[in-house]
């Protein structure tokens, strides 16, 4: 229980973090230079939420043939 838990706020903050990345990249003052490492970081954070969200529906589907 309590790893799965941590796992969730981990998700959770990787969400955050995601949409504080979408936040700056939406900024129409954001100078363009600014954009490709915002970029590449948002990049890796769907990556770790893809990963999490993997994580939970194997999780889940091992509950299930219990």
């Amino acid at each position: 229980m309590e790893n799965e838990s941590r796992t969730q706020v981990d998700y959770e903050q990787i969400m955050a973090q995601l949409e504080e990345v979408v936040g700056k990249i939406e900024n129409p003052e954001l100078p363009l230079k600014d954009v490709e490492p915002l970029l590449k970081r948002a990049k890796e954070l769907i990556s770790q939420a893809r990963k999490q969200l993997e994580g939970f529906r194997t999780d889940f589907e091992k509950a299930l043939e219990q």
